[in-house]
């Protein structure tokens, strides 16, 4: 069964596309793909970087303290192995992604990392956005599918 996704930021934010997921590379979490190139879903070739496995957003308007909303309804686990980041397992076995953010939203208190999930629905503030877990550089959300 398709999953509808939101956009994961409130309606009205100003947005940029920073990165692109690597579609000549999908299979995600496995390492560098090694060929040196990204193709993007709008079928462009070498922008950003080679093996990425999501989609990277910047805020001009506020680039840490946006609040990351839950694009569809299932189950939020809060980690912190690649900074503060969420993951969401939803129904029909999809899962969504966000990291580097800046802080987790009250209701993960005492969940961080602890395995246990939180049922959460489309449109939840999952946290805001930061810089957590990157390597220096632009605050922005990591998002992925």
């Amino acid at each position: 069964q398709p999953l509808s996704l939101l956009q994961p930021w409130p309606a009205g934010t100003r947005v940029v596309h920073l990165a692109y997921f690597d579609h000549v590379y999908p299979t995600v979490d496995s390492g560098d793909d090694g060929n040196g190139y990204v193709v993007t879903y709008l079928g462009q070739g070498n922008v950003q970087y080679d093996g990425h496995d999501g989609h990277d957003y910047y805020f001009p308007d506020q680039p840490v303290g946006t609040p990351i909303l839950a694009a569809a309804a299932g189950t939020a686990y809060a980690r912190t192995h690649r900074g503060y980041g969420v993951v969401i397992v939803h129904p029909g076995g999809f899962e969504t992604v966000y990291w580097h953010l800046d802080a987790f939203a009250p209701l993960f208190d005492g969940l961080i990392d602890q395995g246990q999930g939180v049922p959460v629905g489309a449109g939840t503030v999952l946290g805001t956005s930061g810089t957590s877990g990157t390597r220096g550089g632009t605050p922005h959300l990591h998002f992925e599918v």
